[in-house]
């Protein structure tokens, strides 16, 4: 597992119950959660849940819980629900948007999103 390589996503949930989604970079209508690679300056999964959120998103995340992890291919993939404050404000070539568990697990990454989600429901953060 010393070759492993980590990945960190976070969910973040509005007052209306919309998880916010984040297009993937060359196509705008494929939707992933917030998050990506560790860089060789993140010490942990946290502060690659953190950098990449505030990176794709402007938001600053706290409170991060973990929800899901999974490892495939060589990535250990962890997942935290998290508080956020902040506006949505970014320079990256991607969409951002509240958006739905469709959203999600209609992307590419979608069924590791429908076990986030089925996660999420067993832990009874959603319903």
């Amino acid at each position: 597992m010393k070759n492993m390589k980590n990945v960190a996503c976070v969910v973040l949930i509005n007052d209306q119950g919309q998880v916010l989604c984040v297009s993937r970079k060359d196509d705008h209508n494929n939707w992933g959660l917030p998050g990506g690679k560790s860089e060789p300056e993140d010490l942990t999964e946290l502060d690659t849940a953190y950098r990449e959120t505030l990176e794709e998103t402007g938001l600053e995340v706290f409170g991060l819980r973990l929800v899901f992890a999974t490892h495939k291919d060589g990535y250990m993939s962890y997942t935290y629900l998290a508080k956020y404050m902040g506006e949505i404000n970014h320079n990256e070539p991607h969409v951002v948007k509240w958006g739905t568990w469709d959203d999600l697990i209609a992307g590419s990454f979608g069924k590791y999103n429908q076990l986030v989600y089925e996660s999420l429901v067993d832990m009874g953060v959603i319903k």
